[in-house]
Order: C-alpha cells, then sequence, then structure tokens
C-alpha cells in the first residue's frame, strides 16, 4: 500500500470515531497513536489509544506514522524509512442552547392610576436618551416585549399582516370615557418579531426642536391655490442618521401670491420612528412623505437657511410662520 493510502485510512478512521465522541455528554480529549508498517505487499492493522476527559473545549491531535521500505531490497534485509505527520483538529464546540427570557405578567391598570398613566405616556412618549416610542427602540424591542410593556393598560390592539407577511398591530386609545380627551392610533411595524418602524403623534415643533435639535433636511408642500377653499401647506423635518421624521400639517392662506402658514398653533403633528442609520433618503419615511406628492427643500422653498429656521421655529412664543411663492407650486 503506498503511503497516500496509508494515511487516508488512519486519518478517516480517526475522524469517524471524533465525530462518535461529539455525541457523548462527557467532552472528550482524543490522543489518536496510528503506527502503520508497509511493505510491497502487506500493512499491519493500525493500533489507537482514545481517552476520554472531561475538559472543555476539546483537542484532538493525531500523529501517523508509516514504516516503509524499499521494493528493490530483499525483504530479508529490508531497510525502514519512517514518516510522521501530525494533524490537529480545531476544537470541537457544543451547539449553543439560546433561552427565551420569560415575561411575567403586569396588572392591569384602573380607575384613576389609568388615567394618569396613559396620560403619562401621551405627554412624553418618546422617553429615552434613543430615540423610542414608550421605550421600544427600533431594531432592537421584540414584538412580545412590547405586548408585555403596554399590557396594564388594557389598549385595543388591531394585529393585521400585510401583502409581503410583515405583521404590524394599531393601537386604539379610549381611556377616558366621559371626556374622551385622546383619540390617538399608533401603528408598530415588525420584521422578523422585531420592531422596524413607528407610526404616531409627535409633539409640537418648537418641542421636537428643543429636544432633538437641528433637523438635516427641512421639507414643503403645499398647492398654488386653495382647492375647496381648504390650502394645507406641509412641514416635514428630517433626522437621516437618528431615524426620525416629523410632519405637520396647518391651513395656509395667500396673499399677494404668496402662500403663507404658521405652525405656533399647531400642537401635535404626525412621526415616523425607524432604527437609526438605516435611512438614506427622506422617502424612506412613508407616510410622512407621500408618493403622490412634491416636495420642496426648505432654501428652495422659502429662501431661509437653517439657522434661520432654527431661529424662527425654536421659540414657542414666536408665530412660526413661513412663506413660499405659490407659482413655485404650479
Amino acid at each position: 500500500m503506498k503511503l497516500k493510502d496509508a494515511f487516508l485510512f488512519s486519518f478517516n478512521l480517526t475522524v469517524m470515531l471524533l465525530l462518535v465522541s461529539c455525541q457523548s455528554e462527557t467532552e472528550p480529549t482524543i490522543t489518536t497513536s496510528t503506527i502503520v508498517t508497509a511493505t510491497n505487499t502487506v500493512m499491519s492493522q493500525p493500533t489507537l489509544e482514545l481517552t476520554m476527559t472531561s475538559s472543555s473545549p476539546p483537542t484532538a491531535t493525531v500523529t501517523v506514522m508509516v514504516e516503509t521500505t524499499s521494493d528493490s531490497v530483499p525483504d530479508s534485509t529490508a531497510s525502514a524509512t519512517t514518516v510522521s505527520e501530525t494533524l490537529t483538529l480545531a476544537p470541537m464546540l457544543a451547539t449553543p442552547t439560546i433561552v427565551m427570557p420569560t415575561l411575567t405578567p403586569l396588572p392591569t391598570l384602573e380607575g384613576e392610576e389609568l388615567e394618569t398613566r396613559v396620560a403619562e405616556l401621551l405627554e412624553n412618549p418618546m422617553n429615552c436618551d434613543v430615540p423610542c416610542w414608550w421605550g421600544a427602540i427600533p431594531g432592537v424591542t421584540s414584538i412580545n416585549e412590547i405586548k408585555h410593556a403596554i399590557s396594564p393598560y388594557n389598549f385595543d390592539i388591531y394585529e393585521y399582516y400585510d401583502e409581503e407577511g410583515r405583521v404590524y398591530f394599531r393601537l386604539g386609545i379610549g381611556h377616558v370615557e366621559e371626556r374622551n380627551d385622546f383619540e390617538v392610533r399608533i401603528v408598530y411595524g415588525f420584521s422578523d418579531s422585531v420592531l422596524a418602524g413607528v407610526t404616531a403623534y409627535s409633539p409640537s415643533v418648537s418641542k421636537f426642536l428643543a429636544k432633538y435639535g437641528e433637523p438635516d433636511e427641512v421639507w414643503l408642500e403645499t398647492m398654488s391655490h386653495e382647492r375647496e377653499g381648504d390650502l394645507p401647506v406641509r412641514l416635514n423635518l428630517v433626522y437621516l442618521q437618528k431615524g426620525i421624521a416629523v410632519g405637520y400639517v396647518v391651513d395656509g392662506e395667500i396673499n399677494n401670491e404668496v402662500v403663507m402658514a404658521c405652525f405656533a398653533d399647531k400642537e401635535t403633528g404626525r412621526l415616523r420612528l425607524l432604527a437609526p442609520n438605516t435611512t438614506t433618503s427622506y422617502g424612506d419615511f412613508s407616510p410622512i412623505f407621500e408618493v403622490d406628492r412634491r416636495y420642496i427643500s426648505l432654501g428652495e422653498a422659502t429662501g431661509l437657511t437653517m439657522e434661520e429656521f432654527m431661529q424662527r421655529f425654536n421659540d414657542p412664543t414666536q408665530p412660526q410662520c413661513i412663506e413660499t411663492p405659490a407659482k413655485l407650486w404650479n
């Protein structure tokens, strides 16, 4: 038998033993010594030494020694040549077991406590150091964690799926029937059971700017004239790296071919929250930006710089008005 054939026979046999040892409850350390004596006609049987210990992780070392004789020398006076090969196999690691955390049920809130706690949620919904909604962080928080966190409030939850099989659920909040103060709809979207995005309401422009500072982009959308008595003006702020877009809509008016709109009285807007560093343009923030509308950047639409915009809109005591030429929106 040739040197290569003897080596492969020993190596294959050793690997089979290693595979069997991986199924054992104890972790083996395997030292295998194989000595094969080969002539032109005879090969002796290999000898194996297998040692089992509890060390972890195990490393297998295989040493193969092959003695050969030359065909040109008579058998009775054959000279032997020894070749040694040592192979070290990679450590055999156990397959990890993933244990999902157990969420302890939370008590249901009732009466005045329920009213107070929901009011707190609505007053400060983005209550994290990173962009979040009621503690839920896009790209991090799971659907089960969100359902667990909101379970004490007994919100109405409507769960549905889109055409691609992605799951959504919408919350309906109406916790004070006598006053019906809050008519809020919040939509959570998930990808592989992890929060992918939130569509909800947002604080006023000045409050939002005070919390998150200067946006990366500001966009406007309106019309050149009223339609059926309405002239909506949309103001959208975008924070690309943070994964935040917020939009406000007010009724504008035309004066001397200029569309003017003021946002100081607009208490809430519409928020879109995505995982940070996953967006490349404002078009990623649907439905804040609707595909059938034409948006124009702040500078092109108004001539304002970002610094001038911040000075005008960061002060809640100011009217926070904006003007744009009507002909720009023909």
